[in-house]
């Protein structure tokens, strides 16, 4: 049996800006650096282990059209106003336990957004595992916001990648 665990993960944000929904969310990926992959959603858990890298090592680990698992906050509208999404992550000093990343998006600026998605993924590692607050080594965050306005299409996303 294949057992599909992540040894390294790198995080990335973007924003896109079109006439069209889904353009608009291309061109997110795209300034993310991710578009040219196959992209699954799974849940917020940050395997044990886990090496942190940059995005510039992690993309070059990865295929064009690689199936690519990930934890991706996005948010579109074609509504005036900012918009943001952001994931963050807890992780305890334990490196043999598995920490949280949580995702977060809505019509806030992006320090709120992190801080929101940062405080989340604290909060699920303290309050859902035997880890008490001052064992979290390392929180941190990634996010995009982009004004929106009501004569286009724009889209935040921030994402956690796996790499196995």
């Amino acid at each position: 049996m294949t057992v599909l665990v992540p040894k390294e993960v790198f995080f990335t944000s973007g924003k896109g800006k079109a006439d069209e929904k889904l353009l608009s969310f291309e061109m997110a990926l795209r300034d993310a650096g991710i578009e040219r992959l196959n992209l699954v959603s799974v849940s917020s858990i940050y395997p044990p282990g886990t090496r942190i890298i940059s995005k510039k090592e992690g993309l070059k680990k990865l295929m064009d059209g690689q199936i690519t698992f990930c934890v991706m906050s996005q948010i579109t509208t074609y509504e005036r106003g900012i918009v943001s999404a952001a994931v963050g992550l807890a992780r305890p000093s334990d490196n043999e336990h598995y920490g949280y990343i949580s995702e977060y998006h809505g019509h806030v600026g992006l320090d709120e957004a992190r801080q929101v998605a940062e405080d989340m993924a604290a909060y699920m590692l303290a309050s859902l595992t035997d880890i008490d607050e001052e064992q979290v080594s390392d929180v941190r965050s990634v996010g995009a916001s982009i004004q929106g306005d009501d004569e286009h299409w724009v889209t935040a996303i921030a994402a956690a990648i796996f790499i196995l």
